[in-house]
């Protein structure tokens, strides 16, 4: 439980750095810069701040904190942020700094090169979500 807790205690480190930097400014002028839908930015909020925190819940928190008023300035409805949001935050929610890597490496007796194994499935599994979640609710819905 210590290594968890410690995790945690990490993740809310990071999010405190991320949220009080100019991170979030600058990923919202890339956006406009590029000239890509603003619905963008709820899943790739979502992505970065798990891959930050390696957590949904954590990233989730860290996404809507930094990115969520910025996200419906866009004018995206706010349930089709949150899924987003949300299915952003399941992409790369699992590398080995986070809790739930090591929980379930825990959980079935697995070292860390056995667990990482694992890592591209779950990614194309969050990224599969990510995308239908984009689609249907960012653009179609």
């Amino acid at each position: 439980m210590t290594d968890v807790v410690l995790i945690l205690l990490g993740a809310g480190a990071i999010g405190g750095l991320i949220t009080n930097s100019s991170l979030p400014e600058q990923v919202i002028a890339l956006i406009k810069a590029a000239h890509v839908s603003g619905t963008l930015l709820a899943p790739i909020a979502g992505i970065l701040m798990g891959a930050a925190a390696a957590s949904t819940s954590t990233g989730v928190i860290l996404a809507t904190g930094s990115f969520g008023k910025a996200i419906l300035g866009f004018g995206v409805a706010p349930l089709a942020a949150a899924a987003m949001v949300h299915t952003g935050g399941i992409v790369i929610d699992h590398l080995p700094h986070g809790n739930y890597f090591h929980v379930t490496a825990n959980a079935m007796h697995m070292d860390i090169a056995e667990r990482s194994k694992c890592i591209l499935y779950e990614s194309l599994v969050g990224l599969t979500c990510c995308a239908v979640a984009t689609i249907m609710l960012g653009f179609l819905g």
